[in-house]
């Protein structure tokens, strides 16, 4: 039997609407600067794909295949 195991993980940046009503363009400039050099290269280093980027969050999710001992 081969099974699929999936995990889904879902992030947010705390204080979001404060940051960009205080600095849109310096808050806009760190997420995509966080996202280009940690969170796209950790996806990618378990083999993951985002879903879904929007705002301030992700959707991403890695799959890994495994057979049992049966």
């Amino acid at each position: 039997m081969r099974l699929i195991m999936l995990a889904v993980g879902i992030h947010d940046v705390v204080g979001y609407g404060r940051l960009i009503e205080a600095d849109e363009t310096a808050t806009l400039a760190a997420l995509k600067r966080c996202r280009e050099e940690i969170i796209e290269p950790l996806i990618h280093e378990f083999n993951g794909r985002a879903v879904k980027f929007m705002g301030d969050g992700a959707r991403p999710y890695g799959r890994s295949r495994f057979t049992t001992g049966d």
